[in-house]
């Protein structure tokens, strides 16, 4: 199952570059969605409000649906943040790939 990446804009051409490199590209709202696994949040410049919305350590709970992150079996409930200001598609990349993978190895 290819990995949710959260970004700004799904019409960029980063999101392009990354959907043709197996991940799957969602914005923002999309990544705020009751049911929604993200596996990183791609960001650039200083973003304090979106940084603390997607990496608060509360659950998401819905009166209908319960503890989302528990129901739908998330292997971690907290999203890797990664600030990309400044890299090419490929250093993102590299750097996404990098990021998941201790992700995984730390909560495995």
């Amino acid at each position: 199952m290819p990995k949710t990446i959260a970004l700004h804009s799904t019409t960029g051409a980063l999101a392009k570059y990354l959907t043709e490199q197996g991940y799957q590209v969602i914005d923002y709202p999309a990544a705020e969605r009751p049911g929604v696994k993200v596996d990183a949040i791609l960001c650039t410049g200083y973003r304090p409000d979106m940084i603390a919305a997607y990496s608060s350590l509360t659950e998401r709970v819905d009166i209908s649906l319960g503890n989302i992150h528990h129901d739908f079996g998330n292997d971690h409930a907290v999203p890797v943040n990664i600030n990309i200001t400044g890299m090419s598609p490929e250093q993102v990349r590299d750097n996404l790939y990098r990021h998941l993978e201790r992700h995984h190895h730390c909560h495995s």
